[in-house]
């Protein structure tokens, strides 16, 4: 008899305990935010590590850095803080090196 594999489901529980909902209620928005900032973030120190990439990188950490602002102002939940403030770390970072190599412009 041949068995299917099936994928595990997150449960609410799991989400409530890593924090993500922890009033029980979805954040879609905020969460979208997190993610973009993070993928900002490490763009930026991607295109640190090339100096012909200096002006995309710039762009990259300063844009990580206003969206990591203010996306830390409507965070709903400390675990989302967790994630905003790291990125928001890389995206000083990044700017800073890409500044360093060339700049905005």
């Amino acid at each position: 008899m041949a068995h299917v594999l099936r994928r595990p489901r997150i449960s609410r529980e799991v989400l409530e305990d890593l924090g993500f909902r922890g009033d029980g209620r979805r954040h879609p928005r905020e969460n979208a935010l997190t993610a973009s900032t993070i993928v900002l973030a490490v763009v930026a120190l991607v295109c640190a590590t090339n100096q012909t990439l200096h002006i995309p990188g710039s762009w990259a950490g300063l844009a990580g850095m206003v969206l990591g602002f203010s996306t830390q102002l409507i965070s709903a939940s400390t675990a989302q803080r967790m994630l905003i403030v790291p990125a928001l770390g890389a995206s000083f970072v990044g700017l800073y090196l890409n500044m360093f190599n060339g700049g905005l412009w």
